[in-house]
């Protein structure tokens, strides 16, 4: 009987730690990563010189200039094109 409850025990254990690595893994993937701020520069934001050249072309030098267009806006912008876009998108 002692055998059974032993081995009870240590595969509620076992159970145990598995929830808490799932629940921490859990709460790593729902943290989002923090957005750069409005302020920071285009050319600090790891962009292709294709895509900083047409964005400064337009005058958009900071990401909350930038954050303040639509796709449909920057999409209008000369030389902005599916790459340039997802790496935008990928930023914001």
């Amino acid at each position: 009987m002692e055998e059974i409850l032993k081995s009870i025990k240590d595969e509620l254990t076992c159970i145990r730690v598995k929830l808490e690595d799932l629940s921490a893994k859990r709460d790593e993937k729902e943290a989002a990563p923090a957005l750069p701020p409005d302020e920071t520069k285009i050319t600090d934001c790891g962009f292709s010189n294709r895509t900083v050249h047409a964005l400064e072309r337009v005058e958009i030098n900071s990401l909350g200039q930038l954050r303040q267009l639509t796709v449909r806006d920057i999409r209008m912008i000369r030389n902005i094109g599916s790459l340039c876009m997802k790496e935008i998108q990928k930023v914001l």
